[in-house]
């Protein structure tokens, strides 16, 4: 089981929990912005998108001190039809119109060796108790 934080410029913030010791198959992800949230659902073949209107705004509070409230929107929910394919026949494909056109593909081996780096700060960190890694990319 693993937790990974992962903190980008611009107060980017990604959490990712993965285990194979849950006794539910969950292949979710969730975006939080300031426009909203979106989350997509893998294992939903019915509704695997849903976007949501939420939103939380920070607010100075002059009748306290100064402090800072939060303010929470919740808006409407919207699932918007999905045409699902099969990934690996997707990825296929592209990789052989890419082969054919001499194009270079969306994902090609610079995007490969970040995840191996990505892995390697995240097993790093993980000898070291969960201190946190940068991740270096050669």
């Amino acid at each position: 089981m693993a937790f990974v934080s992962f903190r980008y410029p611009g107060q980017i913030l990604a959490n990712l929990l993965a285990s194979w010791m849950n006794p539910h198959k969950v292949r979710r992800l969730t975006v939080v912005g300031e426009g909203g949230m979106a989350q997509w659902d893998d294992i939903d073949v019915t509704a695997p998108l849903t976007l949501f209107d939420k939103t939380v705004e920070r607010q100075l509070d002059y009748d306290s001190f100064g402090e800072f409230r939060m303010r929470t929107h919740e808006g409407d929910v919207m699932i918007p039809k999905v045409q699902l394919t099969e990934p690996l026949r997707e990825q296929t494909s592209h990789f052989l119109d890419c082969v054919e056109r001499r194009e270079r593909p969306l994902t090609d081996a610079r995007n490969g060796l970040e995840v191996v780096a990505v892995l390697e700060a995240v097993q790093k960190s993980m000898n070291l108790d969960g201190a946190p890694v940068a991740v270096e990319v050669p």
